[in-house]
């Protein structure tokens, strides 16, 4: 988009442009989300079940899936161990989740002093 004053390009108006918000999912969470989901769906497991088997609502799960909620390290090893991932896999996972990217308001107390 260009502004002109007095017939005279003046160059790019940049008001329309956006920068990812803090809001945005880091590209790990992403990418964890869809490992989940795919885990969940080649053992045709529907999103409401894994979400009773996780303790958590079907729409948290679903943000999870989609990147857009963190997940605690309690919540994870479930849905792995759950989807049959090995043991090592599983602690690799943990080990490296974002938690500054997260935020870490979804852990418990003993979940961050262990991460």
């Amino acid at each position: 988009m260009t502004t002109s004053v007095g017939g005279r390009c003046t160059g790019t108006d940049p008001s329309h442009l956006t920068t990812a918000s803090p809001a945005t999912p880091a590209p790990a969470e992403i990418v964890l989300g869809v490992y989940l989901r795919a885990l969940r769906h080649a053992r045709e497991q529907t999103l409401s079940d894994m979400a009773r088997y996780a303790a958590v609502s079907v729409s948290a799960l679903s943000r999870i899936e989609r990147g857009e909620n963190p997940i605690s390290p309690h919540t994870l090893h479930a849905l792995l161990q759950h989807y049959g991932v090995g043991a090592r896999y599983i602690q690799y996972l943990a080990r490296h989740l974002p938690l500054a990217a997260r935020g870490n308001q979804h852990y418990t107390p003993q979940e961050r002093r262990r991460a």
